[in-house]
């Protein structure tokens, strides 16, 4: 599959991190001021967890080249 060779691990981790880091600002920005549950950042929570998700597959993919050699 060409997208598993396309960004390697740590890049991607990286790249993950800022995307959570956003995702995490409006977040909290909206539940700060009380509109937690627009459908806007119910969106928001789902790309998040996505970015959540990437990056611990990252992490995971970074330890396993780094136990083998």
């Amino acid at each position: 599959m060409a997208g598993l060779k396309f960004l390697n691990p740590v890049l991607k981790s990286i790249l993950c991190g800022i995307g959570i880091m956003v995702m995490g600002y409006y977040i909290y920005e909206a539940v700060q001021q009380g509109q937690a549950m627009e459908r806007l950042n119910l969106v928001r929570g789902v790309v998040f967890l996505g970015f959540s998700y990437l990056l611990y597959q990252s992490v995971r993919e970074v330890m396993g080249n780094s136990r083998r050699g």
